[in-house]
């Protein structure tokens, strides 16, 4: 799921989400106020992630879509045509993403009000990702 990148092109999506959140975080980030009553918890977290390919709009304009296989690798690509690899897992009740080519990754929480993520980091709003759209499997065949 984002913004004012500083990595490469290869990292996008979730992984541009936390690397945005990363440096918005080092300036403070956006208070998280109501985001908070809406933080998913693992088993939550797990059902909106695992198996499912997820699609939505990051700050910054850049629409992307992802595959989360249950081994937790995974496949993606941005409006820009340019695909992608990554890890994911869990670590309490947070989404961990490791995507390759970038060391901008970390863990956030997941914040769902709607069609609209946030990703919440030391309780300040990262980032936003809008119009998400959370599709079962792996319709794109990445």
């Amino acid at each position: 799921m984002i913004w004012n990148r500083q990595m490469t092109r290869s990292a996008k999506a979730m992984g541009a989400i936390v690397a945005f959140g990363i440096s918005l975080a080092a300036c403070g980030g956006v208070p998280a106020d109501s985001a908070l009553d809406h933080v998913l918890d693992l088993d939550h977290l797990k059902q909106l992630v695992v198996g499912n390919t997820l699609s939505g709009e990051n700050d910054d304009g850049t629409t992307f879509t992802e595959f989360y296989l249950p081994d937790g690798t995974i496949h993606g690509e941005d409006n820009q045509a340019e695909k992608y690899d990554g890890k994911y897992n869990f670590r309490l009740n947070m989404l961990c993403l490791d995507y390759e080519g970038t060391d901008n990754d970390g863990c956030v929480r997941v914040s769902v009000d709607g069609d609209q993520v946030l990703l919440i980091k030391n309780d300040r709003v990262l980032t936003t990702v809008r119009n998400l759209k959370v599709l079962p499997g792996n319709p794109r065949n990445f």
